[in-house]
């Protein structure tokens, strides 16, 4: 008997890890496959790939400024400079990232701000923000 929950054991493991795997290979999957960067390296294995083909080795040496925003609040009051590391995040095509004192959403295409949260306790990370679809997921409206 013991002979066979050990083999019961011993099989059951691998079994979950590679469904475990394969859950979220799919994921990164559906991720890469969209201009959607959820998370830091853009999906939950890290590799930092994205399918986008605009940018090239033909073309990247002619690649100019196309917008910029200022992580400083505006105010000569504040102590905190913004020494951000932080990867911003895309999600339904709206850009998220930490300021020196807020969360900030801006177009990623135009770099226009379409809405700011002050953080007025402590600062908000300077290592990036994340996100959180709910309880059911991101849904296409």
């Amino acid at each position: 008997m013991n002979f066979l929950a050990n083999l019961t054991h011993k099989i059951a493991i691998p079994i979950c890890v590679l469904g475990s795997i394969s859950l979220q290979s799919a994921e990164n999957l559906r991720i890469s496959g969209s201009s959607e960067w959820p998370t830091y390296r853009g999906n939950t294995s890290g590799t930092g790939y994205s399918p986008l083909e605009q940018i090239t080795l033909d073309n990247v040496d002619k690649l100019e400024v196309a917008w910029s925003y200022s992580l400083r609040n505006g105010s000569s009051q504040s102590a905190r400079e913004p020494n951000s590391q932080a990867t911003p995040v895309v999600i339904n095509g709206v850009m998220f990232l930490p300021t020196v004192d807020s969360v900030v959403a801006l177009d990623p295409l135009t770099g226009e701000e379409l809405w700011s949260h002050s953080v007025s306790e402590n600062a908000p990370s300077r290592r990036g923000v994340t996100y959180w679809p709910g309880e059911g997921g991101i849904h296409d409206t």
